[in-house]
Parts: structure tokens; C-alpha cells; sequence
């Protein structure tokens, strides 16, 4: 616990060195005073996770490692560099520009993060050098920062959303002989035992539908609904005219599935490096079996699925919602928590964004036959949100 309170200390107060974060959970070996300190080599910016890891990746310092991944993403400048010798006992920080050679701080690994000074980064050098006991080295080559240095966040809205709707009913189903029931009628059914779960969200489907047919829809929905329904009232006089009939057939069932497609244009983004970026969905309402019923409920959550679109579904969104399996990310866990899609945008940003053609958003829900009883889950989301942070 002394490790992890030094360095919260010095990120708040911005007292940059690890000297204080207590000894190293490794012990350092001691060169004989014959021989030199080799100097540190390859002083540069954290760019990455990764670098994260290498620099603080022991397990003991698992903690500092996570705060070096925070602080990426809040702009500020963090230096590592390599060794060239195991035999030392630390490294001491300088600020090198305009001919001067002032100690920062010190650090026992080999990781310093620099105080952002009111003026920003720009134009201040640095250099690290290395010590054992009363012996230093000569000062690394330098690095001065540079553009891209340190990260830029930004949230971005998304172009365009939609929503493809599928649904099925039972065909050719009779009542008294009459013409067959239209797929009105069963989500009608489904309505009266469910609680208007089906029609709800998508009233359209109160309409003459066929039994089978997908339309595409504003908004951002995703899950997949199952009722077994039996036509026992006539719910379409129109077409039976008056009194109430059984159809004498048993429970049959009727299905929703809703996919999503939200699309970001992220092309000003081209060339950059993406260190993180992750997408907020906020659920607004949500239908879920309770107690053998569907119940609607503000908020709440299903699981879902998040993977690249595969084409430009927005030009024509019937049928074109697919993605790629690869890379897909499984959300099983409500939110605040965002998802993180860094390696779906990594890869758009590798190819300059050209194939970016969005996320689509699907129920985790396996299809699987028709229960005996209802369930399902279907979500509807506001507007979600891209967060990215890019060097």
C-alpha cells in the first residue's frame, strides 16, 4: 500500500519521481567503482499500453502500470527509456533546453512523468541519467518534445443510426375457416398476454404485415423477442366480423430480432495513432421477461454484441447490417461502463479509415428454437457516443 499511496501522491501534486514510492521490489546489483554506468538509451514518450507494461511491468508495480495508462489519457507527458546495465540503483531527470541542466527528480524505474507547465510541452528537452551509489553516467541523447508527444481525447457523435427490424409469425393459420390471420394479429395476441411488449416499439407491426418481413427503422434497438401466443379472440372484425373465435391450434410463436448500425466519420483522424477509444451506449428503455411476462422497464440492459460493419449499410439498410465475427466485443455487464472498441478503430486508423463503415450493435441472445414460454430482451438506445484517444 505504500507503493500505491507515493504515487497518487505524485500524480496529484505533481511531484514527478518514483524515488519516494518506496524501494524497488527487486534488488538492483551494485557495479564495482571500477567500472562506469552505462548511460540510458532510447529516451522517449510512452506511445502505448504496451510501453506501459515494459517500463512498469513487474508485478509488484502492476498498480503504477495502470496509472501510466490513466495518465496517458489525460494529455501528460511520460518519458521511458532503456538500459543498458541491471546494475544500477536508479536514474536521475533533467530538463535540458536553452542550455540548461536542471534535475527534475529521480526515479528507480525506468519511468518519469513530467508536469505539464502552463505553457505546455513545447519546446522543453530532456535527458535521464543513470547512477550507482556515488557514480553517474554520461546524460542519454536527448528528446525534445514533438508534436503527438502526448494524447488528444475526443468524443465524437455519431452520422448516422438505424435499426433493422425482423419479424416472424406463424403462416396460414385459420380461424373458422375464414381467410388466414395477418402477422397483426399475433403480435395483437402477444400484446394482450405480454403486455404490449412487441408493439410498443415498433407499432408498425400492428399493421396488415405478412407473417415474415424486415423493415428498417430510426433509432438504435437491439435484442430479440420470442412469445408463444394462441389466437383465441378475434382481434380483426374486419375480417371475421363480430363474436370471439378459438382457432383450436396450440400456442405458436412469434419473434422480434433488432439490429443496429451507428456510423462515425472519423476520417480527420487519418494518420494518427489510436492509443484507446471506447463507445458509450445509454439504454433508455428496455423489455425483459419477468415472472413469465414481458416487462418495460427505463433503462436497463441486455446482452449485446458490438462488431465492425462489413459494408455501407446506411445507403441500403435492409439486409446489409452484418459484421465481421473477428474483433467483435460481447457486453454482458450494464452500463456506465463504456466498451471498449480500441481494437476495431486501430484497425480502421491502420488503413486511414477507408474501411470504416461503423459498429453494429446485436443481441447476444441465441436464437435457438421457439420456448414454450415468452422471453427475450430488447433494448432501445439514445444516441451513443465514440470516445477516442489518439497521439
Amino acid at each position: 500500500m505504500r507503493l500505491a499511496f507515493a504515487f497518487f501522491a505524485t500524480a496529484l501534486f505533481a511531484v514527478p519521481s518514483l524515488a519516494s514510492a518506496g524501494p524497488s521490489p527487486m534488488p538492483r546489483l551494485r557495479l564495482p567503482q571500477s567500472l562506469a554506468v552505462a548511460r540510458p538509451t532510447h529516451l522517449r514518450p510512452v506511445q502505448s499500453k504496451a510501453d506501459c507494461k515494459k517500463a512498469l511491468g513487474s508485478a509488484a508495480l502492476g498498480l503504477l502500470a495502470a496509472n501510466c495508462d490513466l495518465v496517458v489519457t489525460q494529455g501528460i507527458l511520460q518519458l521511458i527509456w532503456d538500459e543498458s546495465s541491471k546494475a544500477v540503483d536508479g536514474y536521475k531527470v533533467y530538463r535540458v533546453d536553452g542550455g540548461s541542466h536542471q534535475l527534475l527528480g529521480t526515479a528507480i524505474e525506468r519511468y518519469y512523468f513530467v508536469k505539464k507547465p502552463p505553457e505546455g510541452y513545447n519546446n522543453l528537452c530532456f535527458a535521464v541519467e543513470a547512477y550507482a551509489g556515488s557514480k553517474n553516467s554520461k546524460d542519454s541523447k536527448q528528446y525534445c518534445y514533438a508534436f503527438r508527444g502526448t494524447t488528444t481525447m475526443r468524443s465524437f457523435k455519431p452520422s448516422y443510426t438505424v435499426t433493422e427490424v425482423d419479424w416472424t409469425a406463424p403462416p396460414n393459420v385459420m380461424c373458422a375457416g375464414k381467410n388466414p390471420l395477418p402477422a397483426s394479429a399475433f403480435f395483437r395476441a402477444a400484446d394482450k398476454d405480454d403486455g404490449r411488449a412487441f408493439t410498443d416499439f415498433f407499432p408498425f407491426l400492428l399493421s396488415e404485415q405478412p407473417a415474415s418481413g424486415e423493415a428498417s427503422v430510426s433509432g438504435m434497438y437491439a435484442g430479440n423477442e420470442v412469445a408463444a401466443v394462441a389466437i383465441r379472440v378475434n382481434h380483426h372484425p374486419n375480417f371475421f366480423g363480430q363474436g370471439a373465435y378459438f382457432c383450436g391450434t396450440p400456442p405458436k410463436a412469434v419473434r422480434i430480432t433488432a439490429v443496429a448500425g451507428a456510423s462515425f466519420d472519423l476520417r480527420e483522424l487519418a494518420g494518427h495513432k489510436v492509443y484507446s477509444a471506447s463507445l458509450t451506449l445509454n439504454a433508455s428503455q428496455t423489455v425483459g421477461v419477468a415472472s413469465g411476462k414481458f416487462a418495460r422497464s427505463k433503462g436497463g440492459w441486455c446482452p449485446i454484441v458490438v462488431g465492425a460493419a462489413n459494408r455501407e449499410w446506411w445507403l441500403h439498410p435492409v439486409g446489409n447490417l452484418t459484421y465481421n465475427k473477428p474483433g467483435r466485443v460481447e457486453v454482458t455487464s450494464q452500463p456506465p461502463t463504456d466498451i471498449d472498441v480500441t481494437s476495431i478503430v486501430s484497425t480502421w486508423a491502420s488503413v486511414k479509415f477507408a474501411d470504416n463503415y461503423g459498429f453494429i450493435v446485436a443481441s447476444l441472445l441465441p436464437p435457438g428454437a421457439a420456448p414454450p414460454t415468452s422471453t427475450g430482451c430488447l433494448t432501445k438506445f439514445s444516441k451513443p457516443s465514440l470516445k477516442i484517444v489518439y497521439f
